[in-house]
């Protein structure tokens, strides 16, 4: 990582989850969301991935 360091404002996060749903809908978002701090939300046409503490 330390080479990344020297180009790139690196930020770590450790403990996190990173779940990807296919087919998804907004129940199945709200519900893998419910208390837990979303870090990243990234959402396709047919994808949806969450980084969640």
């Amino acid at each position: 990582m330390l080479h990344l360091k020297a180009k790139f404002k690196v930020t770590c996060h450790n403990k996190v989850h990173l779940y990807t749903i296919r087919h998804f809908d907004a129940i199945s978002i709200k519900t893998l969301e419910q208390g837990k701090t979303v870090l990243l939300k990234q959402l396709f046409q047919e994808t949806v991935q969450i980084v969640t503490e």
